[in-house]
């Protein structure tokens, strides 16, 4: 029987192989299925990363949109404050001029002078 204890051996030691093989086996595959886990979250992020970069650079070019909007608004508004100066000026002017011209401007003085004339005749 010792041939029999050998061969008790040779598949003890078989089996102890075995169940340290399959041991491992199981530890690759959980590491396998945690890699996997984490790749496919790691895809969502970049994805999601990706989102974000696309929003944001859409959000600088409204942002640029604006500004520039906002610079022809303003140079709007500059334009219209001269042309109130301007409008405010010529407006100043008319009115000087209606009053010299007026019923109390020139031709009051006119009249009156031609009255004194007349009256000294």
């Amino acid at each position: 029987s010792h041939e029999t204890d050998g061969l008790r051996k040779k598949i003890k030691g078989a089996r102890l192989l075995q169940s340290n093989l399959s041991t491992e086996f199981a530890n690759l595959a959980r590491k396998a299925k945690e890699m996997s886990e984490f790749n496919l979250v790691k895809s969502q992020m970049q994805a999601h990363l990706n989102r974000l970069n696309e929003a944001l650079n859409s959000s600088i070019d409204a942002f640029k949109s604006c500004c520039s909007e906002l610079e022809t608004i303003e140079a709007n508004i500059a334009e219209i404050k001269k042309e109130k100066e301007t409008t405010t000026g010529a407006a100043s002017f008319n009115a000087l001029l209606a009053d010299a011209f007026g019923p109390k401007g020139i031709q009051a003085f006119v009249l009156r002078n031609i009255v004194q004339a007349l009256q000294y005749c």
